[in-house]
């Protein structure tokens, strides 16, 4: 489903320093996908887990059109746990993550991309608080096709200025 990434994932025992807008991403394992989806009581969508079995977390920043990003962290299933939990690094104080919210994508300092998992299409991808927006935030009807833009270009989603 992901083999357009492969060529992304890093060896985990490499001692290479991450260079600036460096694209990577680590493995991650069932057992971790499992952790986070019993802590969070629901399911991950079939295409997130995909993406976890496959590829993992990690960071692209880089297209392949040349495009740079500053961001795109794709957040660990331990990350998305503590995401929600108010826990992690990526959040301001005020910060809160609706229910049944799956933000798997940090585009800025308390600004992420989300799943809806309990959704009539759970893999679809949405901006957090894109309930405000007139088409209701969604970006991309599916992670697979997100992810084949995301990679040659990692800014094609942003909002353009007014």
């Amino acid at each position: 489903m992901y083999e357009f990434m492969r060529h992304l994932k890093r060896d985990p025992e490499s001692n290479k320093i991450i260079g600036l807008h460096e694209n990577f991403f680590l493995p991650v394992g069932l057992s971790e996908i499992n952790e986070a989806e019993n802590s969070l009581n629901i399911a991950f969508p079939a295409e997130l887990r995909q993406f976890y079995m496959e590829v993992g977390w990690g960071q692209l920043q880089t297209g392949n059109s040349g495009a740079v990003a500053d961001y795109n962290y794709i957040a660990s299933p331990r990350e998305i746990v503590a995401i929600i939990d108010g826990a992690s690094e990526w959040l301001m104080p005020y910060s809160q993550i609706e229910a049944q919210t799956l933000p798997f994508l940090q585009r800025d300092v308390d600004l992420f991309l989300c799943l809806h998992p309990n959704s009539d299409n759970p893999n679809a991808v949405y901006w957090m608080w894109g309930e405000k927006m007139s088409n209701g935030g969604r970006i991309c009807d599916s992670l697979v096709g997100f992810f084949r833009r995301l990679v040659d270009d990692p800014n094609w989603f942003n909002l353009p200025n007014p």
